[in-house]
């Protein structure tokens, strides 16, 4: 018999959205299960990456529309969320200093990363520039520095998860989310799956997500023997951008 139970009924549909959460991370950090954990819980609308830029209000309005769409239920609870990985999706001051929005940084040391994301491209038939380490490595850096530089203005609204802890360490980062979020219920390993969940652009394609549980196995997948090599000098840049960003976040936000 399983061990947990789900709560399935959202809050009334007429219950105002208190705030906005929004996941701001990079491709592979295992945001697609902590989302889907968030997402299961009774006060947190959203799961998925909704691919929108935030330039104000209207952008926050859109994203109700877009997670009641992928959700095929009202808006409702305490927050709604979305996923950010992208910097072409960019997300305005005006909008980070807003109150009723919370950031949740999620950071996952290179050497992971970058190998997860060539492992994914190559299965996933990517376009060339997916598959060219250089460029993987140059994307990793460019949106760490934008996770730096967001944190700038999310000071006191924002939290900072390691993937690595998420894993090693799971009960102790949900029930410091669910502190942090102030839920009224737990947050659980378990997690329902979605309208879109396993799909490609909406998070992870692997089938992994499907299992419907974090589990440490996540994250020791290897990769798969066909990726190319990360040159030592790449490897080198994601280190540092890693490192220079992860103390950033410790310095800025909420450590759980």
């Amino acid at each position: 018999m399983a061990d947990y139970t789900f709560i399935a009924s959202r809050a009334p549909a007429d219950r105002h959205v208190r705030g906005y959460l929004l996941v701001v991370s990079h491709m592979r950090s295992l945001s697609s299960v902590l989302c889907h954990i968030l997402g299961s819980n009774a006060e947190v609308a959203g799961y998925s990456e909704l691919h929108q830029a935030y330039r104000g209000r209207n952008s926050l309005r859109e994203l109700e529309r877009r997670v009641a769409a992928a959700t095929d239920a009202p808006v409702s609870g305490r927050y709604v969320l979305d996923k950010v990985l992208h910097n072409n999706l960019e997300i305005d001051d005006g909008v980070l200093v807003r109150p009723d929005v919370r950031v949740l940084y999620l950071l996952r040391r290179p050497e992971k990363a970058i190998a997860s994301m060539l492992d994914l491209s190559d299965a996933t038939k990517g376009t060339p520039g997916d598959t060219d380490p250089e460029l993987v490595v140059r994307y990793y850096c460019d949106r760490l520095d934008s996770l730096a530089r967001y944190s700038l203005h999310t000071q006191g609204r924002s939290a900072f998860v390691e993937s690595e802890r998420l894993v090693a360490e799971p009960e102790a980062v949900l029930d410091g989310l669910a502190d942090w979020l102030a839920l009224s219920a737990p947050l659980s390993r378990a997690y329902r799956t979605f309208k879109f969940t396993g799909m490609l652009r909406h998070g992870d394609p692997t089938g992994a997500i499907l299992s419907g549980r974090l589990e440490p196995e996540l994250a020791r997948r290897k990769p798969a023997d066909t990726i190319a090599p990360i040159p030592d000098t790449a490897m080198a840049r994601a280190v540092s951008a890693w490192t220079a960003c992860r103390d950033a976040l410790i310095e800025r936000c909420r450590t759980l």
